[in-house]
């Protein structure tokens, strides 16, 4: 077998990645159940679970804890500002 590749020894956070199946599952639900979209969340957060890795991509929007936010708007958030909260 023959591979090509392109920096194959760096290393990859697939983190931008992994948010694309999380947005699919919540519009693919809202195929049936559109209010799922205007459900409202507060921000709460409990740990860094992103500790020690650094976003090369920051959003211009920060949440702040106590903050309340439709889940549209935080989809929105997730992949337009590539936001990792």
């Amino acid at each position: 077998d023959q591979v090509a590749s392109i920096d194959a020894n760096q290393n990859f956070m697939p983190a931008s990645l992994l948010k694309l199946p999380l947005m699919i599952a919540i519009y693919k639900r809202a195929e049936e159940d559109a209010v799922i979209l205007s459900k409202v969340l507060q921000y709460k957060k409990e740990r860094d679970s992103l500790s020690g890795i650094i976003q090369r991509v920051l959003p211009t929007h920060q949440l702040v804890e106590g903050e309340e936010s439709t889940v549209e708007s935080l989809i929105d958030l997730m992949i337009t500002e590539s936001s990792n909260q």
